[in-house]
């Protein structure tokens, strides 16, 4: 019975250690560097966009403008020509009528030479009078101005593309003595829709098993061919089709691709993979990190320090700045490791038990991470590797593994 007891309290005991840890999210800005700097004083960008589209529909509307005016410098010539016309049909038309006139005068005197009974016989063939319609005239409308339909027309303006979709971060445009790229995309290319019928399965309610239905597919290739050629000081960086750009590819849905908005959708589509490309390399860019602050419910006083990081930690977040010595964060950082001194992970019962302890691990690899100390932030993260971690916590490690990773190799490229 005494057994039993204990196992009951043991459980009990793990269970308030395990819930007493929380945490609250704090988000800080830092600045991700290029993994291949450019050397020297940069002084910024500047990027072409060229596209096999016209940069506007002048052209559409210019011709719709010069068709009114043709139309309507020919109307009088075209007037005169349809009462031409109409006199000359309405004398063919009195020709027309004095020819069916004596048909019917020849056509009747024979069928009256017949006797009496082959009249009656071929009474439904007596013959009759058909007379030509007579022409009517009809003036030709005048000339109506049509506005161009521009609902399937791509048009595409290579200086606003680039304003829009490309920059160098942490500079500006420049004309002289900066990045500079030229982006170049080429004819859309698309294979013909078909489709393709498979067999899927599917439970079905009703008959309460799962049966096999036909289902239609529609399935299509594309590519949009893109150019990227990158120069800085004389020296070329990038030249060549841009990733997978020339290859097809493959479309297959249930619904039907709409091909225009596909084509393009593709300018953007490919402008934004530049901007990331361009940037990764060679860019200072301004990046959002989210962060879990762990702390333990404190009661009785018992996790002062611990609370007291929290909140110099959320502070030291808050206004984090990198080039600032961030002091809070610092402090809460020592605060960490001083607890830390404490950690008993064999101990359910101890103050910095097993859960406490990952969670001090955790705000000090990040912490160390904003700071940029990789070493004690390694360091922290190999002592989390060696202990017992969830789905979740193994997940979070890494996380950090593959950014200490990406931090270190842009920190080395940097020469810092």
């Amino acid at each position: 019975m005494k057994t039993k007891l204990f196992l009951l309290v043991l459980c009990m005991v793990t269970a308030v250690n395990a819930q007493r840890v929380k945490s609250e999210t704090a988000t800080y800005e830092t600045v991700r560097l290029p993994l291949e700097p450019l050397q020297g004083a940069v002084a910024g960008y500047n990027f072409k966009v060229s596209t096999p589209y016209p940069e506007d529909n002048s052209a559409l509307e210019r011709y719709a403008q010069e068709k009114f005016a043709n139309e309507q410098a020919g109307y009088d010539d075209l007037v005169a020509e349809s009462k031409l016309l109409y006199e000359e049909a309405l004398v063919q038309y009195e020709q027309d009528v004095e020819i069916a006139r004596e048909n019917f005068k020849l056509e009747s005197a024979e069928f009256k030479k017949l006797s009496f009974v082959e009249r009656m016989a071929l009474a439904d063939k007596k013959p009759t009078l058909k007379l030509p319609r007579k022409p009517i005239y009809r003036k030709p409308a005048e000339p109506r101005y049509v506005k161009p339909n521009l609902s399937n027309s791509i048009v595409f303006n290579g200086d606003v593309l680039a304003n829009s979709y490309l920059r160098l971060d942490g500079y500006d445009q420049t004309d002289q003595n900066g990045l500079e790229g030229q982006i170049t995309f080429y004819d859309f290319e698309k294979l013909d829709i078909i489709t393709e019928v498979k067999q899927e399965s599917y439970y079905n309610k009703s008959a309460k098993k799962t049966v096999n239905r036909n289902v239609t597919y529609y399935v299509t290739q594309y590519k949009r061919p893109t150019e990227l050629i990158l120069t800085y000081g004389g020296e070329t960086l990038h030249s060549g089709m841009f990733e997978n750009t020339g290859e097809f590819t493959y479309y297959s849905d249930k619904v039907r691709p709409n091909m225009f908005n596909i084509e393009k959708q593709s300018i953007s589509n490919t402008l934004q993979d530049i901007n990331v490309y361009i940037n990764n390399l060679y860019g200072i860019t301004s990046i959002t990190n989210n962060v879990e602050v762990h702390y333990v419910k404190n009661k009785n006083g018992e996790y002062d320090d611990l609370e007291n990081a929290k909140d110099m930690a959320l502070a030291g977040y808050a206004n984090f700045d990198i080039d600032s010595d961030n002091d809070d964060l610092r402090d809460a950082v020592d605060l960490w490791e001083t607890a830390m001194e404490e950690s008993n992970v064999e101990d359910r019962r101890a103050r910095i038990d097993k859960g406490v302890t990952e969670a001090i691990l955790f705000n000090l690899v990040e912490a160390n991470i904003a700071l940029k100390d990789m070493v004690n932030a390694q360091n922290h993260l190999t002592m989390l590797k060696k202990m017992s971690l969830n789905y979740r916590e193994k997940q979070l490690v890494e996380k950090y593994e593959n950014q200490l990773n990406e931090i270190n190799t842009r920190l080395q490229a940097n020469g810092m």
